[in-house]
């Protein structure tokens, strides 16, 4: 169900399938996007095989009648060359078959991205990396998103221009108290103003998952919207994993996990709650 995606890593980001440096993913892109061309350029070539093939077989037709007529009647063929020995017709070279490029399998998976098969789900924190995968957003107009992005609200505008989503992570602000303008609220705040798509997600990391909703509690302490925090937390990550026709929202033949809260809100840290999924 929902989108299909390669997810990779580039930096120092190397908890997910594949590492690279942002240069080297853009690299393998390029490569990928040069091969299918080439495979192309290949169909082209056997297009012209499939007609030169046909051409030879007329030709060859012709080269075994005229042999067959020679061998059955030597006298005629003398006195058309003055009794000269006639030199045998030659028989016509028949076409070569183009080689296939070779295939491989990790290249056919950015080539189904290439083709919008695939999403692309990149976890980088660096700003000039996360530019150099906007690049790679521009000219190959994948279907981008960014995992992590510790700096991203430092190309906040080039992120909402470029319309590529940002899922924070609610890892733990390990230096928000020396440097509060790194803190989730502050980078949030950032993204959210230039009009960046931004989900929260747990980062992967062991029991970051428990912090979810405690992090989303942050943000509507600090004054957040509740219902755009909400959404982060479900309309929104239903939207970039293409699930949103199911999940993310109460409706008519949704699947859904239902939790009770005491309190004012969801986001009230003294409230209890319950959780219950439908058998």
């Amino acid at each position: 169900k929902g989108i299909q995606a390669r997810d990779c890593a580039v930096g120092q980001a190397i908890s997910v399938t594949s590492t690279y440096s942002a240069t080297e993913l853009l690299e393998a892109f390029d490569e990928a996007k040069a091969w299918r061309d080439s495979l192309d350029e290949h169909q082209d070539k056997v297009e012209q095989y499939d007609k030169d093939l046909v051409e030879y077989r007329k030709k060859f037709d012709e080269f075994v009648k005229k042999k067959e007529e020679a061998e059955a009647k030597p006298e005629k063929a003398a006195e058309k060359t003055g009794g000269k020995e006639e030199k045998p017709p030659e028989p016509p070279k028949r076409p070569t078959r183009p080689k296939e490029p070779k295939p491989s399998a990790a290249r056919d998976l950015l080539i189904e991205a290439l083709d919008g098969h695939f999403a692309v789900r990149v976890e980088a924190d660096d700003a000039e990396d996360i530019r150099r995968l906007l690049r790679l957003r521009t000219e190959h107009n994948l279907d981008l998103v960014i995992l992590g992005g510790w700096w991203a609200d430092q190309v906040a505008q080039e992120l909402a221009e470029a319309e590529v989503p940002v899922v924070l992570a609610a890892l733990p602000d390990h230096h928000a108290e020396r440097f509060p303008e790194r803190s989730l609220v502050a980078r949030w705040r950032a993204l959210r103003a230039a009009g960046v798509t931004v989900a929260l997600a747990s980062g992967g990391g062991e029991g970051a998952q428990s912090l979810l909703l405690a992090r989303a509690g942050e943000l509507v302490a600090a004054g957040e919207d509740v219902a755009e925090v909400w959404a982060a937390l479900t309309t929104v990550p239903a939207q970039l994993l293409g699930l949103d026709k199911e999940f993310g929202s109460l409706g008519k033949d949704r699947s859904a996990s239902m939790l009770l809260f005491g309190g004012s809100s969801p986001f009230d840290a003294s409230a209890p709650f319950k959780a219950h999924k439908p058998r």
